[in-house]
């Protein structure tokens, strides 16, 4: 087994499903397959024999892990194990519970016990020096192009999640065979590039060294015997099969097609969770097909009909385990002897980060799109209200004309226009109260004795804009002038139809 470090040193991306639309997130970890497809281009690239190139990559002669943050003690640290859980709401980091030993529960003010909520922590790590480590995620913009040209798609602005550079990974390489091991290691210690996007937006960009003297956090178990019950906790995402084929997201131990693996699935203890993804097959440039997992972090529980060494599992289990799929660890010392598991909180940044994290100043044109976003969000938002707002002031002004044609004639349609007019020309509440009823006398004085009515509406809603914010008085300004048009266009049709 050869141990490589690997640090990137650009952003990365390495998205957790394969949809299109909907809140992007990314993977906090390499993924195997990424690993393996890199290092699948590198040996069909060599002077090797295309048979040979064949049996190392595809027939399974090594077998790559997924790229683990680094912890501090230069540790891989793995996917969060679901049966460790704090208190629900908590921050994070001191005492977890361990669910395989029970549910936790504590004496209430009478003495007695009562159940307490608890949850697992999401996005995060563990090593096996019990240091918890969060990679840092950060997002970044982008706008869709429209199709057959080089203009921006109108509303087709969309994010995505990744992972910042300056971070280190542990993984490593497997197999029979060490001296092809150390070969393969040496075609990847060149540096690769990584994640979705890495030839535009990303760049990917990681350094690959190989690790001296590797030792596999896990190699303690290999020698021991699990008697009575068996804890698996995957540290790579899980394909396990049935005997039709059909995804087994609930695996019994004869799914795992080891002879000596005899017993049932605790489906009360156990905690699985699922997901698929499309892996993206670069050579061909388009995805693979859709694969069920069983997701990293889950925890299954067997009770066991007879004894059942560790080391069958030493090699993974399930399907393409080369890819780094089916890495598992039986009965982890942390997992099986306590109730409880004090973690220690590292840095957002996981090993070989700097000791301060300093924020890069935005490209000039993020600084330009920014400002050009938010003002296009706020129109959005403004536009909305203008409309609803628009709609009730033309309910109440109808209202108000229904009542004055009971008592003789209402303004018509040129006066109406007179009244969109002066609301346009404003800009200010007060402006247009004084072009209607002081200097101007649109709706006010005695040649205009049918606004007597319908004045007292137009007060109402301009009296109070006067003390909002500038913001405020244009929706109300542009809201009247919508109204007013409206008003204008059907005194219009009523003076054509008689």
């Amino acid at each position: 087994m050869i141990g490589l470090r690997i640090e990137n040193q650009r952003d990365m991306v390495f998205s957790a499903t394969p949809a299109s639309e909907g809140d992007h997130a990314t993977l906090g970890y390499i993924p195997g397959q990424v690993l393996w497809g890199a290092l699948a281009a590198r040996v069909y690239g060599s002077a090797r024999p295309r048979s040979q190139a064949f049996e190392l990559v595809h027939a399974g002669g090594i077998r790559v892990s997924p790229g683990f943050p680094m912890a501090p003690s230069g540790a891989p640290a793995f996917p969060w194990p679901q049966c460790l859980q704090e208190r629900k709401h908590a921050k994070g980091g001191g005492a977890m519970w361990n669910t395989l030993t029970g549910l936790l529960r504590e004496p209430d003010a009478t003495g007695e016990q009562h159940r307490v909520q608890t949850e697992p922590l999401k996005r995060s790590f563990l090593a096996a020096d019990q240091s918890l480590v969060r990679p840092a995620r950060a997002e970044r913009g982008k706008t869709a192009i429209e199709e057959g040209g080089r203009r921006v798609d109108s509303g087709r602005y969309f994010q995505y999640e990744h992972l910042t550079s300056g971070h280190a990974w542990v993984a490593w390489l497997d197999g029979d065979d060490s001296a092809a091991l150390h070969d393969l290691a040496n075609l990847l210690v060149d540096g690769v590039r990584l994640g979705r996007s890495k030839l535009r937006e990303f760049g990917g960009e990681a350094k690959v060294a190989e690790i001296p003297d590797w030792t596999d956090p896990r190699s303690g178990q290999w020698k021991e015997r699990a008697e009575r019950r068996l804890v698996l906790w995957c540290l790579s995402d899980i394909a396990i099969v049935d005997h039709f084929g059909t995804p087994d997201l609930a695996p019994i131990p004869s799914s795992f097609r080891l002879p000596e693996f005899e017993g049932q699935l605790d489906a009360v203890s156990s905690l699985i969770s699922t997901r698929r993804f499309a892996p993206y097959n670069t050579w061909l440039g388009t995805r693979d097909r859709e694969i069920a997992v069983i997701e990293a972090g889950s925890v299954l529980v067997y009770q066991l009909d007879r004894p059942l060494s560790l080391a069958a599992f030493r090699n993974g289990v399930g399907l393409w385990r080369e890819r780094g799929l089916g890495v598992v660890w039986p009965n982890p010392p942390m997992l099986v002897e306590s109730k409880t598991l004090q973690v220690t909180r590292c840095d957002q940044r996981s090993a070989g980060s700097p000791a301060e994290s300093t924020q890069a100043a935005l490209p000039a044109m993020w600084e330009n799109l920014l400002p050009t976003l938010q003002a296009r969000a706020d129109a959005m938002v403004d536009g909305r209200q203008v409309t609803s707002l628009a709609q009730e002031i033309t309910h109440e002004l109808k209202r108000a004309i229904d009542t004055a044609s009971l008592q003789g004639e209402t303004p018509g349609p040129s006066q109406w226009s007179q009244v969109a007019a002066a609301a346009a020309r404003s800009g200010t509440a007060g402006k247009l109260l004084q072009s209607l009823f002081e200097t101007d006398k649109i709706c006010a004085g005695k040649a205009n004795q049918m606004w007597c009515f319908i004045a007292p509406t137009l007060r109402r809603r301009l009296d109070p804009a006067r003390a909002a914010e500038p913001r405020q008085q244009r929706m109300v300004l542009t809201a009247l002038q919508r109204a007013a048009r409206g008003i204008a266009r059907m005194r219009s049709s009523e003076e054509r139809r008689t």
